[in-house]
């Protein structure tokens, strides 16, 4: 209840109070994640950013599959520094999980510079740490998408979907991938998944 109040609070820019709820109920609760997350947004709107760096990471190192905090962590730690404090972070953590998170947040940054080489490097590190990360695989399909590696592409789309299900950005990429293999039965799949699942519109 109180993380849900802080929430409100948040989106309506009182965040003196959201700080102070969730400060309280971490003290209380010092392992839940979203509360961890929910004050680095907090910190970040507020231009603390350090300190916001810091409640994301603890989100992801208590709950390493919380999406969420990996892309607000990695999106804001590209954003302070271009990835050397998300590999420093990497470096300093047990968890196989967690490098593996850390490492892929660390890819996405890679990308929004256009270093896809290095993109590559880092994601392929993220699944040597942990093989069952589905977000690794489509950031790994869209890093050989753009490097015409279009079969190796497939394959990690393919994993991905094994993994996680298909997501609207999956079945967009998918139609991509497939349009460049000229695979018209894997075309008409995925615009049958997006047509069914994610939109009245088929891509064309």
């Amino acid at each position: 209840k109180h993380y849900e109040l802080s929430l409100h609070y948040i989106e309506s820019g009182h965040y003196d109070v959201a700080q102070g709820k969730l400060l309280a109920l971490i003290e209380e609760y010092p392992n839940y994640p979203d509360a961890h997350n929910a004050l680095g947004v907090i910190y970040e709107r507020r231009g603390r950013v350090t300190i916001a760096s810091e409640s994301f990471l603890e989100a992801i190192k208590l709950k390493p599959e919380y999406d969420v905090a990996v892309l607000n962590y990695g999106r804001l730690m590209c954003y302070m520094d271009n990835s050397a404090g998300i590999i420093a972070a990497s470096e300093a953590m047990n968890d196989k999980r967690v490098k593996s998170r850390l490492y892929t947040a660390n890819a996405r940054c890679y990308i929004s510079n256009n270093d896809y080489k290095n993109a590559q490097i880092d994601i392929l590190k993220a699944i040597g740490f942990d093989d069952q990360y589905a977000a690794a695989y489509l950031i790994l399909a869209e890093i050989y998408q753009h490097n015409s590696a279009f079969s190796l592409a497939s394959g990690a789309l393919n994993q991905f979907n094994d993994l996680n299900g298909y997501t609207k950005e999956s079945a967009r990429l998918g139609v991509e991938i497939n349009q460049k293999l000229g695979n018209t039965v894997e075309v008409a799949k995925y615009q049958n998944v997006l047509t069914t699942q994610f939109s009245n519109r088929t891509i064309k």
